[in-house]
């Protein structure tokens, strides 16, 4: 509870990070709820794809299992079988699911769960790990939806990884359009991590204009090359565990900032978002 904070509309942080993005406030969707806080409802004005909206509905988990429900002849729109994954659906249509039916289509009201990330956990839902030889076995080490209430854990995907030994800022949440602008790189949405260096020296000049000018090549990620602005962190409380650096990146290509620290020169000891 220490580490987790939880939203049941959107957050105000989160949105100030995207404030820059078009704003929703022209769609007939976005109403206020009793508290002033923002919701959607369900665009049916013009229909949703019955996928879509059993997730949305809380019906199905993700939308590979909404494909399987459909394609199993389990849904009935107006009285008629589903099987077009891409029928739309409106607010005016009576919906069966498994001979029941849906007699109220309820708003959409998205999670939010924000998670400082300790050490020794997996961004991974599926604790599994592979083996030598061939195959997986059970990973008893815990993930980070461990710390996602259960009744939400089903829909609050995370936004991005973390290593297992980087600790900080994780989001999670059900809302695929925050998601998606906060992921995309096209977006420009900066990640800052602190970074504790080896040894005690702090990043050179050359290193920093390295990392923000010409960038660094990434082998793993077929020769990307990266770009990043650092600073030096005055560290005062434990000098000799290493310098501390402020990294601000725009990408995500997997171990990244470990690969540009590297690449000058300068591993590093630990990391956090």
């Amino acid at each position: 509870s220490d580490c987790i904070k939880y939203w049941q509309v959107k957050p105000p942080a989160v949105m100030k990070t995207i404030s820059k993005f078009p704003s929703d406030s022209s769609n007939n969707n976005a109403v206020k709820n009793s508290h002033g806080s923002t919701y959607h409802q369900l665009q049916t004005e013009n229909g949703v794809p019955i996928v879509r909206w059993l997730v949305l509905q809380r019906i199905c988990q993700n939308r590979k299992q909404a494909a399987i429900k459909c394609s199993s002849k389990l849904v009935r729109i107006n009285h008629q079988e589903c099987t077009a994954l891409a029928q739309l659906v409106h607010d005016y249509d009576q919906i069966e699911i498994d001979g029941i039916l849906i007699e109220h289509h309820q708003p959409i009201r998205h999670v939010y769960y924000v998670l400082n990330k300790p050490r020794g956990c997996l961004s991974s839902r599926r604790n599994m790990k592979q083996i030598k030889g061939g195959g997986t076995v059970v990973d008893h080490r815990p993930t980070i939806y461990d710390y996602i209430p259960e009744k939400d854990r089903p829909y609050a995907n995370s936004i991005g990884r973390l290593d297992y030994d980087t600790t900080g800022l994780m989001i999670f949440t059900s809302d695929g359009v925050l998601c998606d602008r906060l992921a995309n790189p096209r977006y420009k949405v900066a990640k800052i991590y602190r970074c504790t260096l080896r040894t005690p020296e702090p990043l050179s000049d050359e290193a920093i204009n390295q990392l923000q000018g010409a960038g660094v090549k990434l082998p793993h990620a077929r020769g990307a090359i990266v770009h990043g602005k650092a600073w030096n962190i005055v560290n005062n409380e434990n000098p000799e565990n290493g310098a501390v650096v402020d990294l601000q990146i725009f990408g995500g290509y997997t171990h990244q900032v470990k690969h540009m620290m590297a690449l000058v020169n300068r591993p590093l000891r630990l990391l956090h978002r």
